[in-house]
Protein backbone atom coordinates (compact mmCIF):
# COMPACT_ATOMS: atom_id res chain seq x y z
CA UNK A 1 0.00 0.00 0.00
CA UNK A 2 1.14 3.56 -0.65
CA UNK A 3 0.85 4.90 2.89
CA UNK A 4 2.87 7.67 4.48
CA UNK A 5 2.93 8.87 8.05
CA UNK A 6 1.62 12.45 8.39
CA UNK A 7 0.46 14.78 11.11
CA UNK A 8 0.13 13.42 14.61
CA UNK A 9 1.40 9.97 15.48
CA UNK A 10 -0.92 7.29 14.16
CA UNK A 11 -2.60 9.39 11.47
CA UNK A 12 -2.07 7.95 8.01
CA UNK A 13 -3.43 8.74 4.61
CA UNK A 14 -3.24 6.49 1.61
CA UNK A 15 -1.43 8.56 -1.02
CA UNK A 16 -2.22 6.24 -3.91
CA UNK A 17 -5.99 6.95 -4.08
CA UNK A 18 -5.36 10.69 -3.58
CA UNK A 19 -2.84 10.69 -6.43
CA UNK A 20 -5.16 8.72 -8.70
CA UNK A 21 -8.02 11.12 -7.91
CA UNK A 22 -5.86 14.14 -8.73
CA UNK A 23 -4.71 12.61 -12.05
CA UNK A 24 -8.23 11.85 -13.28
CA UNK A 25 -8.72 15.38 -14.59
CA UNK A 26 -7.54 16.30 -18.05
CA UNK A 27 -5.91 19.73 -18.24
CA UNK A 28 -8.42 22.21 -19.60
CA UNK A 29 -8.17 25.94 -20.12
CA UNK A 30 -9.08 28.18 -17.25
CA UNK A 31 -8.80 28.04 -13.49
CA UNK A 32 -9.32 25.05 -11.23
CA UNK A 33 -9.47 25.27 -7.46
CA UNK A 34 -9.06 22.34 -5.08
CA UNK A 35 -8.84 22.19 -1.30
CA UNK A 36 -6.47 19.58 0.12
CA UNK A 37 -4.60 18.59 3.27
CA UNK A 38 -0.83 18.28 3.06
CA UNK A 39 2.00 17.70 5.49
CA UNK A 40 4.14 20.82 5.92
CA UNK A 41 7.76 20.21 6.87
CA UNK A 42 8.02 23.89 7.85
CA UNK A 43 5.14 23.66 10.34
CA UNK A 44 5.81 19.96 11.13
CA UNK A 45 2.11 19.16 10.92
CA UNK A 46 -0.74 18.85 8.45
CA UNK A 47 -2.20 22.02 7.00
CA UNK A 48 -5.16 22.74 4.73
CA UNK A 49 -4.42 24.51 1.47
CA UNK A 50 -6.25 25.98 -1.50
CA UNK A 51 -4.57 24.73 -4.69
CA UNK A 52 -5.25 26.97 -7.69
CA UNK A 53 -4.22 25.80 -11.16
CA UNK A 54 -4.37 28.10 -14.18
CA UNK A 55 -4.02 26.38 -17.58
CA UNK A 56 -3.20 28.59 -20.55
CA UNK A 57 -3.63 27.34 -24.13
CA UNK A 58 -2.33 28.74 -27.41
CA UNK A 59 -4.53 29.38 -30.46
CA UNK A 60 -4.16 25.72 -31.50
CA UNK A 61 -5.47 24.48 -28.16
CA UNK A 62 -2.10 23.26 -26.89
CA UNK A 63 -1.06 23.86 -23.32
CA UNK A 64 1.59 26.57 -23.25
CA UNK A 65 1.64 27.23 -19.53
CA UNK A 66 0.30 25.80 -16.29
CA UNK A 67 0.58 27.81 -13.10
CA UNK A 68 0.00 26.35 -9.65
CA UNK A 69 -0.33 28.20 -6.36
CA UNK A 70 -0.81 26.70 -2.90
CA UNK A 71 -2.22 28.98 -0.21
CA UNK A 72 -2.71 27.88 3.42
CA UNK A 73 -6.33 28.16 4.60
CA UNK A 74 -8.03 27.74 7.95
CA UNK A 75 -10.47 25.01 8.95
CA UNK A 76 -13.44 27.38 8.59
CA UNK A 77 -12.40 28.17 5.00
CA UNK A 78 -12.19 24.43 4.25
CA UNK A 79 -15.66 23.84 5.73
CA UNK A 80 -17.07 26.74 3.68
CA UNK A 81 -15.53 25.23 0.53
CA UNK A 82 -17.14 21.85 1.31
CA UNK A 83 -20.51 23.57 1.73
CA UNK A 84 -20.10 25.59 -1.49
CA UNK A 85 -19.03 22.67 -3.71
CA UNK A 86 -17.74 19.45 -2.14
CA UNK A 87 -16.38 18.19 -5.49
CA UNK A 88 -13.43 20.55 -5.11
CA UNK A 89 -12.43 19.24 -1.69
CA UNK A 90 -10.43 16.14 -2.57
CA UNK A 91 -10.72 14.27 0.73
CA UNK A 92 -14.45 14.99 0.99
CA UNK A 93 -15.00 13.86 -2.60
CA UNK A 94 -13.21 10.60 -1.72
CA UNK A 95 -15.58 9.98 1.21
CA UNK A 96 -13.74 11.62 4.13
CA UNK A 97 -16.47 13.61 5.90
CA UNK A 98 -14.30 15.08 8.68
CA UNK A 99 -14.51 18.82 9.31
CA UNK A 100 -11.58 21.16 8.72
CA UNK A 101 -10.75 21.14 12.44
CA UNK A 102 -10.82 17.34 12.54
CA UNK A 103 -8.47 17.14 9.55
CA UNK A 104 -5.89 19.18 11.42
Amino acid sequence: RGEVQVGEAGQEIDVLPVGMFMMMETPAPGRKVKHIRIYSHNYRRCILVRWVTDVILDDSGRIVEERNALTPIGPDDYDAAVQADPRYCVLHAMGDRRSGRQLL
